[in-house]
C-alpha cells in the first residue's frame, strides 16, 4: 500500500502544475484504452476498433461473429451460441474469466465462473467495438489479465428514425428487431428491440433469444449531463453437451446423448451516470455511474444411472464508479490524467436441488464486495513523444454463508498494480508503443466452492506481468498495417486439475508463460488502382501466433489446452456503385490440445478452415437486403473437446456444416 500512495502522489504532483490555458476536448471523453478517448492510431497498446460500418458490412449475427475475424481473439462454443467464449491471449477454459467485457463501461462479467454472455448484447443495438489485447488489469482491475473487450451502443442523433429488420436462415432460424432513435437540442435517444430463435445445428442445441435495450440522455446547462440505460434479457436454450466416439457412430454429428437438458436465464440492469463540469472545462470532469443489476439462471443436467440434479442462481450486483479526468498544459505539453474509484457489491445466491448420487441440494449465499482505487497518466516528454504510468490499489471481501448449516466465513485478499509505457507518434495514424503492467485476476464465487469438493479456502489470488511492443503503421490512405509481440508471466493461475479428485478440482499452478506476436493488415485497393465501378476493395489479414505453455512443475513445458498455436483470417470487402456488395473471409484455426489434456498425452484436436461469403444490395432510401452462405465448403470440425479427467476418452462439440442466412433492413 506505501508503494502504491507514493505513485499516486507522484502523479498528483504531475496533475498539480498544469498550465490551464487549453481546454479539454470534452465530448471525447469515453470508456477506451486509457478510460479517456483516444484516437485507433495513437493509442500506445495492441487496439482494435471495430465501427458500425465495419459491423454492417461483415453481416455478422452477433458480437462473437465480429470478434472472430481479428488478430489474438479465439472464439468457441460447447454446443451452442449460449455458451460462447472469447479467448484473447490463449487462457483457454479459464477464458471467460480472464477476459473482462464492459457494455458502455459497465463490467457485464458476473461473479460466478460463466463470464460474459455476449448473447445478450443484440448486435443490432452495437454503435462500435473495441478490443484492448493484453493485460488492462491497472485501469479496469478484475478478469482484465487477457484483455479488454468494450462495446458500446448507439446513441441518437438528428431526426426520429425507425429500423425494422428481419432474418431468416437455416436450422429454422428467425431473428426480428426494431429500434427506434433520434436527437434533438440536448436529447437523445435510442431504444432497441429483438427477438431472436433458432432450432440449432445438434439435436436440443436451441436457443430462444428475446432483449429490449434503451439508452437517453439529456444535456441541462452544458455543464452538467445526466443519462439512464437500461437492458432486459431472457432467454431458454438446450444444452446438447459432448459425444464420445461411440456417440457419434450411432447418433451422428448432430446427436446428442443429452436430449433433456436446458437452462435458461433472465437479466436486468439500469444505469443512472451523471458528467459534471464542476467550474469549466479547464478543471477538468467529473463522471458517474451507479447501476444495479439482477441476474437469475437456471440449469437443469440428467447424468443418467447417477440422477438429475439442478441449480438455481441469483446474483444481484450494485456497482458505483466515481472518474476524474483532466486534460490540461503541463510546462506547454499535452497532459491526461484520469483517476476514479470502482466499487460493488454482488451476492451469489445458489440453490441446488435433484435426485440420486449426483443431487446438489446447495443453500448458500457467496458476497463479494470489491474496491478499486486507481490513477493513471499519460505526458507528452517532447514532440509526439509520450510516457505513461498508472497505479491501482484493489481489495476484496468474499463472505461464504451456508444456511442450512452453522457455517460461515471470510476471505479478504488485496493488490497493489502499477504499469508504465512509452508511444511514439512518428506519423499520422502511426506510432510505435511499449509497455508493462502488472496483472491480477481474483477467484471468481465458483472457484472457492463447489458441489462435489466443498469450499477451498486455500486457493490463492492470481498475478502476473505483460510486457508488449508494437508499431502501427499507415501508407497514407493505401494500407494499414500492425504488430505487436508480447510476453506474459502469471503466477498462482486458477484452472481446474484433472488429476485431482474423481472429476478434477480447482487449483493454482505456481507459473505459466505466454509468448506471441499479433500481425494485421489492411490494404485499401481501390485507392492504390481505380476500378471502373468500384468503390471500395480492402484486402485483411490478420495473424497470431501464441505458446502458452506451463513453466515448471509436473506439467513443465505442456501447452495450456484449448489455446491453438496458430490463427490466420484473411478475407475481401468489394463494394461496386449502385449499393451492391460483398463480403468473404477464410479462417485458420490451428491445432490445439483438448480440454483436462493439461499433460499433452493424446493428439491434438484438428486444425479447420472456414469460409463465410455474403452479398448485400443497399438502396437509396436506405432499405437494406443480403444473403450469406457460412461454412461454404461444409467442413467438419468440432469447436470443443474434453479429455476424461482420468482417460483417454474424449467428448466432441461437433460445430455447424453449410448453413445460410438472408434478411433485410428497413429504415424510415
Amino acid at each position: 500500500m506505501k508503494n502504491f500512495i507514493v505513485c499516486i502522489l507522484f502523479l498528483i504532483s504531475i496533475a498539480g502544475s498544469a498550465d490551464a490555458e487549453d481546454a479539454m476536448d470534452l465530448g471525447r471523453i469515453v470508456v477506451t484504452p486509457g478510460r479517456m478517448a483516444e484516437g485507433a492510431g495513437k493509442a500506445s497498446s495492441n487496439l482494435t476498433v471495430i465501427t458500425q460500418e465495419m459491423i454492417m458490412r461483415s453481416h455478422a449475427r452477433t458480437v462473437a461473429d465480429v470478434l472472430q475475424r481479428e488478430p489474438g481473439i479465439h472464439v468457441y462454443n460447447k454446443g451452442s451460441a449460449k455458451t460462447t467464449v472469447v479467448d484473447l491471449r490463449g487462457y483457454g477454459d479459464t477464458a471467460a474469466s480472464n477476459v473482462l467485457v464492459l457494455v458502455n463501461g459497465r463490467r457485464t462479467n458476473p461473479v460466478d465462473i460463466s463470464g460474459a454472455d455476449l448473447l445478450q448484447v443484440p448486435l443490432g443495438s452495437v454503435e462500435r467495438i473495441e478490443i484492448i489485447r493484453g493485460g488492462a488489469s491497472v485501469l479496469y482491475g478484475d478478469n482484465a489479465t487477457g484483455g479488454v473487450i468494450n462495446i458500446i451502443t448507439k446513441e441518437g442523433m438528428g431526426a426520429p428514425m425507425a429500423v425494422v429488420s428481419a432474418e431468416a436462415g437455416s436450422y429454422n432460424a428467425q431473428k426480428y428487431g426494431t429500434e427506434i432513435s433520434g436527437g434533438k437540442n440536448r436529447l437523445s435517444y435510442d431504444v432497441y428491440s429483438e427477438y431472436s430463435d433458432t432450432k440449432g445445428y445438434r439435436d436440443n442445441s436451441q436457443v430462444l433469444t428475446k432483449d429490449q435495450t434503451g439508452r437517453i440522455s439529456y444535456d441541462i446547462n452544458g455543464q452538467v449531463k445526466l443519462g439512464i440505460e437500461g437492458g432486459w434479457h431472457e432467454d431458454d436454450y438446450g444444452l446438447p453437451g459432448g459425444i464420445s466416439s461411440s456417440g457419434l457412430a450411432t447418433y451422428g454429428r448432430r446427436g446428442t446423448t443429452h436430449p433433456e437438458d436446458y437452462g435458461n436465464t433472465k437479466d436486468r440492469f439500469v444505469k443512472v451516470s451523471a458528467d459534471v463540469l464542476p467550474f469549466d472545462a479547464e478543471h477538468g470532469k467529473i463522471m458517474l455511474d451507479v447501476s444495479r443489476r439482477d441476474r437469475d439462471t437456471y440449469g437443469w443436467y440428467d447424468y443418467g444411472v447417477w440422477g438429475a440434479t439442478a441449480t438455481k442462481r441469483e446474483i444481484k450486483t450494485d456497482v458505483f464508479a466515481l472518474k476524474y479526468a483532466l486534460m490540461p498544459q503541463v510546462f506547454g505539453r499535452e497532459l491526461s490524467l484520469v483517476a476514479g474509484v470502482d466499487y460493488s457489491d454482488a451476492q451469489n445466491h445458489i440453490l441446488g436441488s435433484g435426485q440420486g448420487m449426483s443431487a446438489s441440494t446447495d443453500n448458500l449465499t457467496i458476497t463479494k464486495k470489491e474496491l478499486g482505487l486507481y490513477m493513471h497518466s499519460e505526458y507528452e516528454l517532447r514532440d509526439k513523444v509520450f510516457i505513461n504510468a498508472g497505479a491501482r490499489h484493489e481489495r476484496a471481501k468474499y463472505m461464504f454463508d451456508r444456511l442450512d448449516t452453522p457455517f460461515y466465513t471470510a476471505q479478504a485478499p488485496q493488490e497493489n498494480l502499477f504499469s508504465g509505457g512509452m508511444k511514439y507518434e512518428y506519423a499520422e495514424r502511426s506510432n510505435i508503443f511499449a509497455s508493462v503492467q502488472q496483472t491480477f485476476r481474483f477467484l471468481a464465487t465458483d472457484e472457492w466452492y463447489d458441489t462435489w469438493s466443498g469450499l477451498n479456502t486455500d486457493l490463492k489470488q492470481q498475478t502476473g506481468w505483460e510486457y508488449q511492443a508494437g508499431v502501427k503503421h499507415a501508407f497514407a490512405d493505401v494500407w494499414d498495417v500492425q504488430a505487436t509481440p508480447f510476453y506474459a508471466v502469471n503466477r498462482n493461475e486458477i484452472f481446474l486439475d484433472p488429476t485431482l479428485g474423481g472429476a478434477g478440482k480447482n487449483s493454482n499452478y505456481d507459473r505459466t508463460r505466454r509468448v506471441g506476436i499479433d500481425l494485421g493488415q489492411t490494404f485499401h485497393l481501390a485507392k492504390l488502382i481505380p476500378f471502373n465501378g468500384i468503390t471500395r476493395c480492402d484486402v485483411f489479414t490478420n495473424y497470431t501466433y501464441q505458446d502458452p505453455i506451463f513453466d515448471g512443475g509436473i506439467f513443465d513445458g505442456k501447452n495450456i489446452p484449448m489455446a491453438p498455436l496458430h490463427a490466420l483470417t484473411m478475407g475481401v470487402d468489394v463494394a461496386l456503385k449502385g449499393g451492391l456488395s460483398l463480403n468473404m473471409a477464410a479462417r485458420y484455426m490451428g491445432s490445439q490440445y483438448a480440454i483436462n489434456d493439461t499433460a499433452n498425452a493424446t493428439a491434438r484436436m484438428k486444425p479447420y478452415v472456414i469460409v463465410d461469403s455474403h452479398l448485400a444490395y443497399t438502396m437509396k432510401s436506405g432499405t437494406e437486403l443480403y444473403v450469406g452462405v457460412n461454412n461454404l465448403f461444409n467442413e467438419m470440425y468440432d469447436s470443443y473437446v474434453v479429455k476424461s479427467a482420468s482417460g483417454t476418452n474424449k467428448d466432441y462439440f461437433p460445430a455447424p456444416g453449410r448453413n445460410y442466412v438472408a434478411g433485410m433492413k428497413y429504415k424510415f
